[in-house]
């Protein structure tokens, strides 16, 4: 079994972003407006999606190695 390079973590994070964005756009394009407007949905935001936290868990565990001491 063949070995797939490792990405560069920035690169993930970069792509993620990019994946929540898509997938905040795509879950609100499902949601009615009159759901909107009476207050029964509120629209989704790239934060809201498991790509955005994982690029945040990235995000820490890198700068939690930057400053690790030694």
């Amino acid at each position: 079994m063949q070995d797939l390079p490792k990405p560069d973590p920035v690169f993930l994070v970069e792509e993620l972003r990019d994946r929540a964005r898509e997938t905040a756009a795509e879950l609100n394009e499902d949601i009615p407006e009159v759901a909107l407007q009476i207050g029964a949905a509120r629209k989704f935001t790239p934060q809201d999606t498991l790509e955005w936290q994982a690029a945040d868990c990235i995000e820490d565990l890198l700068r939690q190695l930057n400053d690790r001491p030694g």
